[in-house]
């Protein structure tokens, strides 16, 4: 999973590489996948090695 910056947004998705398309795919299926061309200002951060949520 990457942390991509898109404007002024950030975030973890993972990303993959199709052809000229940057898919940017969630872990959630109740999100849709986010699609991009190659050369649009989108910066990928970083990797993310660490997710944690508090489920109460």
């Amino acid at each position: 999973m990457k942390a991509v910056l898109i404007d002024d947004e950030a975030t973890n998705k993972r990303v993959k590489l199709a052809g000229n398309k940057v898919i940017l795919i969630p872990e959630n299926n109740d999100y849709d996948s986010i699609f991009l061309k190659r050369g649009k200002p989108e910066i990928i951060l970083r990797k993310v090695v660490h997710v944690e949520y508090d489920i109460q």
